[in-house]
């Protein structure tokens, strides 16, 4: 019985680092397409980095259960901050709506946004919660 629950905790734990390995590999790939592939100016590119680096704090806070942690403080600006510390459910999903947004107001026509892969950040965090 003892060694089906150590297994069981390092599959666990394993599947975990998958994951996390995971959400660094589509951060970087989103934060080089972003800087590749928009046509914006230097300063909205740092948002969307902001936004990007803001996602995996969020994430962390969210599946360890904490409900605030200042460490957002420093990424996001006073008034995303102030945005951010009312009440949700799912603050990471708040950060991927920011960061879909920002992206969607360069293009006037949503149909003609390169793949960026958004959706690869919204998987890793399903699957965070699954491991779980």
């Amino acid at each position: 019985l003892l060694a089906f629950r150590t297994n069981t905790s390092y599959r666990a734990f394993l599947e975990g680092h998958k994951q996390f390995a995971d959400l660094v590999c589509v951060s970087r790939r989103l934060a080089r397409n972003c800087h590749a592939y928009l046509p914006i100016s230097g300063e909205r590119k740092d948002t969307l980095t902001r936004y990007i680096q803001a996602y995996a704090y969020a994430l962390r806070d969210h599946l360890q259960g904490r409900h605030l942690d200042d460490s957002l403080k420093s990424i996001l600006g006073p008034l995303e901050y102030a945005e951010y510390r009312r009440p949700r459910r799912n603050r990471p999903l708040w950060i991927l709506n920011l960061l879909s947004q920002t992206i969607l107001q360069v293009y006037s026509d949503p149909n003609n946004v390169p793949p960026l892969e958004l959706h690869a950040l919204e998987i890793c965090l399903a699957d965070m919660e699954r491991v779980l």
